[in-house]
């Protein structure tokens, strides 16, 4: 659950780009432009307390921080080294931000995501993830998908296991913000899990089937 970092070029492996939009019944993923300025400082102000307990570039947050954030995103989309998206309800709210990171070695994408405090407890954290992790799974050049979180931090923690995620690592980590307990756990979705896993199903939910009911 870490924030967008920039590197200076794409991984040899990674051959290819998620979509920009990816469109759900009950919400949308979108790549971030210079227009969510206001719609996402919003967000990140209202959840200030939460995002700082977990996520250290929460701290200082202002303006010109999210200015530089959303031409982070632009840039590292563009050099394939960071796919950043914006999540958004029908109403095109911006309730949070999800994110993939080819950070974890050769085949690999990591999953970060964050949700505002007034729209918790609603599934969207866990249908922005399962929707993230089919399009993750969909470049060419991938092979996996893992979800990081710290080990004290159990509501993050809720959400790979709700998709089906397989722990595969328990890690010591550098304690970087005041909820961290150092300990991280990895949980990781290949292709072959991800047919017949609850992600498959809550994807399918979303873009084919309609069904929009809750995920928990």
């Amino acid at each position: 659950m870490r924030t967008v970092t920039g590197m200076d070029t794409a991984p040899a492996w990674l051959r290819g780009s998620p979509p920009e939009r990816i469109a759900g019944h009950t919400l949308s993923l979108r790549r971030w432009t210079d227009d969510d300025l206001d719609a996402q400082l919003e967000a990140i102000l209202e959840s200030m307390d939460a995002l700082t307990h977990w996520m250290p570039w929460a701290k200082g947050y202002d303006r010109d921080v999210c200015r530089d954030f959303l031409r982070l995103a632009q840039g590292t989309w563009e050099a394939r080294t960071t796919f950043a998206f914006s999540i958004c309800t029908e109403a095109d709210r911006i309730v949070g931000g999800v994110g993939l990171h080819p950070r974890i070695g050769v085949g690999g994408l990591e999953i970060g995501y964050w949700v505002r405090t007034s729209a918790t407890r609603r599934g969207y954290a866990s249908r922005a993830a399962a929707l993230v992790t089919a399009a993750g799974l969909g470049v060419d050049g991938v092979q996996h998908v893992e979800i990081h979180h710290d080990r004290a931090n159990e509501v993050s923690g809720r959400i790979p296991v709700r998709l089906g995620y397989r722990h595969v690592a328990t890690v010591r980590e550098e304690r970087d913000a005041p909820g961290a307990s150092g300990i991280a756990l990895h949980w990781r979705m290949t292709r072959d899990r991800y047919i017949g896993s609850p992600a498959a199903r809550i994807v399918f939910d979303e873009t084919v089937a309609g069904d929009a009911g809750p995920v928990g």
